[in-house]
């Protein structure tokens, strides 16, 4: 993400918003589903507190986030990124876990002063 980011003159030293669309070779997702006054997070709990799955080749809508400097405050403690996934058919939409992308999938990134 961030070597195409730069591509585009996007500072990566900021948050940015992304699409992705396409057909992944798959998609581990989950609904979080918190019981009332639980107030321990985890994100084993985040997984296991509601509906979850995988996604294979079905053409889905990703929305995402990319922060370098927001570990554990809207991305994962161990990745850049935060993503939501839809199916196209909107039979499915969740928090992205896993994901291995598809061939001919495609990344869009907010437009720049460069790229306008």
């Amino acid at each position: 993400m961030a070597q195409s980011a730069r591509a585009k003159q996007i500072k990566i030293d900021q948050p940015f918003p992304f699409l992705i669309e396409g057909k992944p070779t798959s998609v581990d997702w989950h609904v979080i589903n918190w019981k009332a006054g639980d107030t321990v997070h985890s994100h084993d709990k985040h997984i296991s507190s509601g509906l979850n799955g995988i996604l294979k080749n079905k053409e889905v809508e990703m929305l995402g986030f990319y922060s370098n400097a927001h570990h554990a405050i809207f991305t994962h403690h161990t990745t850049n990124m935060h993503i939501h996934v839809k199916t196209v058919d909107i039979t499915i939409a969740g928090h992205v876990d896993g994901l291995t992308l598809g061939q001919g999938m495609i990344l869009k990134l907010p437009k720049t002063s460069a790229t306008r």
